[in-house]
């Protein structure tokens, strides 16, 4: 079994199973070391390996076995063991938070708050966020703005998942099965193929099914259903002893029903049952994501450099069509809201970097990012009456975004035990969008000498383009106080670009740059033998320009509301109590705060309102996840029991903070029984998840078209069977 880094649970039980522990019989020794918390973990959060206890910044890291037993699948499921990550599940276009900052606007013209990176790939859509990841090496989760030395810029943070490369020492590989209610069924693999010992082919795939956790009454569909699969091919060449090339591609499909909202009153919380409730129309999601990455190292350069060249392409096409029936001014309507686009997203990055072991060292680059969103057609799907099956309004877009960056970073060692660090990004950032609102004129009865075309339009033009530029800058002090502890202070600056209203109303608006400063202090500890790792941080940061989408009056629409403020504590501690009982507690404290004299915004309701000093959405004051593990042999064999749980405080899903839109607390609870042979090579594992079947907000919307509100959660309870054979 490998180390569990990202095991959740109840501390209370620590001292039952730690006796059950003391009074079993003693262990293979190999089994002994493999549980203990007293392995190196190497991250790549400074852009070089790096010891994890000796990375000056605060991360959570994850390793692909661990997130595989757990059935963590993708970065929306990853909230369920991260108690930094929040995720608002907005339909079929999700977001991620960390330390209170997020982008609500998901559109063609919005940039995420916090970048997702596959294997150093960016992308911006947060549609595919849902996309499967398996095979990992690992996953690195990066909180606060990562402004000098990672890709786009980002004023919340970074997810950084990194997918299990070639090896050219021996065949090898694992597949792994698992089934269970809501008719899941699911698969993964791998197979590493070396071909000497200069080249080597690693093989991955995944798929699943699994039906719906919403049964949609009315049109007998189930929604929040999961119809999935992937693969992908690396290849790893090493033609000279210094250079090392190596190719990925990837083809991911995300299809079925997607997510289903619940509707019910303005102004009050769900009341009926998260598992069935009415819908009217078919709704439907399909993605497919075609990904070509590449990446060129080549050693042995002056100053014991590193040259490093990243690029690669990205298609990813995209339908969606969802259920918008509702009450419109008191009159119920029928109706389906249609989005098809078109993506293909560009990264080159080229970096140099010096050796280790020497008192300074180096690295810059320069980076190029560019997405094109050619075609983008959506628009509202009238679905009875004369006009069944035409557009209302029908958005037509062509969007451009680009973004250039230079940057470099050097840090020098004051004395052996002290380290400076300082580094600067400066980002060229693009934004254009040509194209059409075309409103139906015979729909909606406005005189045809007012209209164009056949069938009659009203057609208003939706051009513009943005353009900024931004200096992000880091500064970092490391204090090595013995091999065993460490401590950091570091500043930093990060920036994300403006772009376009959503409003249909003010196609034309724009709304600017939002900007963020953040200082944190951590201190990370290995104690008792390295039985116990103890890492803490404070955090203090001030955003300016947050850009907020808002509910308008047809609509919603993006401003910068002004400033925000977040500050807080993390806490990470892992711990074997005995040779076969481990602990570990993950928290985060999050204060945040729009800042005083905030702009008003737009309540919704045709008026605004005054969001000062108001909560931010999906930011919870408190986060607790904690786990315990006990193993139990069995003969040559092992059974491992794991308890686990995260606790989160109640959260407001608006700016406004509604009471209605205030989700209540909530505590999860999950529980494994394993097996594992001796060889390490068979395990098996029932799993339930969420047993006390708590409902748990995903999402609270006012809807400004339809005086209603939207609700969608987070899984119910599951359980089943997962077989895994490593080889």
């Amino acid at each position: 079994m490998a180390i569990h880094y990202s095991k959740h649970a109840l501390l209370a039980w620590a001292s039952l199973l730690a006796s059950t522990a003391a009074s079993t019989a003693t262990a293979q020794e190999t089994s002994q070391q493999r549980n203990r918390f007293d392995e190196d973990i190497i991250v790549t959060a400074t852009r070089s390996a790096t010891n994890l206890q000796s990375t000056p910044v605060a991360i959570n890291v994850y390793r692909g076995e661990d997130l595989r037993e757990q059935d963590v699948h993708d970065i929306v499921s990853l909230q369920t063991i991260d108690p930094s990550i929040n995720i608002t599940l907005a339909t079929g276009t999700p977001y991620v938070a960390i330390r209170g900052v997020q982008s609500t606007n998901t559109t063609e013209v919005g940039n995420p708050s916090v970048s997702i990176a596959r294997d150093g790939f960016f992308t911006n859509r947060s549609f595919t966020l849902g996309l499967a990841f398996y095979d990992l090496d690992r996953i690195e989760v990066l909180k606060g703005p990562q402004g000098t030395l990672f890709g786009r810029n980002s004023t919340g943070g970074l997810i950084n998942v990194l997918s299990a490369k070639p090896s050219t020492g021996a065949i090898g590989g694992y597949v792994s099965a698992t089934t269970g209610n809501y008719d899941l069924f699911g698969g993964e693999g791998a197979l590493n193929l070396p071909l000497g010992d200069k080249l080597a082919v690693r093989v991955s795939g995944y798929g699943r099914s699994r039906d719906g956790y919403r049964r949609i009454t009315g049109i007998n569909i189930r929604g929040d259903d999961d119809k999935s699969y992937s693969g992908r091919v690396h290849v790893l060449w090493t033609p000279l002893d210094s250079l090392t090339l190596l190719a990925r591609y990837q083809h991911d499909h995300l299809g079925g029903t997607g997510d289903v909202p619940a509707q019910g009153p303005v102004n009050q919380l769900f009341t009926g049952d998260p598992k069935a409730y009415p819908g009217y129309l078919l709704t439907s999601q399909d993605i497919t994501a075609d990904r070509v990455t590449w990446e060129a190292n080549l050693d042995d350069l002056p100053f014991n450099g590193t040259l490093t060249y990243m690029g690669g392409t990205d298609l990813t096409d995209f339908r969606r069509v969802n259920d918008t029936s509702g009450t419109n001014m008191g009159v119920f309507t029928l109706a389906q809201f249609e989005s098809s686009q078109r993506v293909r997203t560009v990264n080159h990055e080229l970096r140099f970097a010096t050796g280790e072991g020497t008192p300074f060292s180096l690295q810059f680059g320069a980076f190029y990012f560019r997405e094109r969103n050619n075609p983008l057609l959506a628009g509202q799907l009238v679905a009875t009456g004369p006009f069944a099956g035409e557009r209302l309004i029908t958005f037509a877009y062509d969007t451009l975004s680009t973004s250039k960056a230079v940057f470099g970073q050097a840090s020098y060692e004051v004395t052996p035990a002290l380290k400076l660090t300082l580094g600067g990004r400066y980002s060229w950032d693009m934004v254009r969008r040509t194209g059409t609102n075309a409103l139906r004129c015979d729909i909606v009865g406005i005189p045809a000498f007012l209209c164009s075309g056949t069938p009659p339009a009203l057609v208003t033009l939706a051009n513009g383009r943005q353009k900024a530029e931004k200096f992000t800058y880091r500064a970092g002090l490391d204090w090595e106080i013995s091999p065993n502890h460490f401590l950091y202070a570091k500043f930093d600056t990060g920036y994300k670009p403006g772009g376009f209203t959503v409003d249909p109303t003010n196609p034309n608006g724009q709304f600017g740059p939002e900007t963020v400063d953040a200082f944190e202090l951590g201190i990370k500890n290995r104690m008792f033998d390295d039985r116990l790792t103890l890492n803490a941080n404070i955090f203090y940061q001030v955003l300016d320009g947050f850009q907020a989408t808002v509910p308008v009056i047809g609509g919603s629409t993006t401003v910068n509301a002004g400033k925000t403020v977040s500050y807080g504590l993390e806490l990470f501690t892992l711990a074997n109590l005995t040779d076969r009982a481990r602990v570990n507690l993950n928290m985060t404290y999050l204060h945040g705060r729009f800042g005083d004299n905030v702009q008003p915004v737009d309540n919704g309701e045709g008026g605004v309102i005054d969001i000062s000093g108001n909560h931010l959405p999906n930011a919870p004051e408190w986060v607790i996840v904690a786990g315990i593990e006990q193993d139990i042999p069995i003969g040559a064999s092992k059974i491992t029991l794991r308890l686990d749980g995260k606790h989160s405080s109640s959260v407001y899903y608006d700016y406004n903070n509604r009471p209605s839109t205030r989700a209540p607390a909530y505590t999860t609870g999950n529980f494994s029984i394993a097996l594992e042979t001796p060889d390490d090579r068979w395990q098996a594992q029932i799993f339930i998840r969420n047993f006390t079947d708590k409902m748990v907000y995903g999402r609270i919307q006012r809807n400004a078209l339809f005086v209603a509100q939207n609700f969608q959660f987070q899984p119910p309870r599951t359980f089943g069977l997962q077989v895994g054979y490593r080889f």
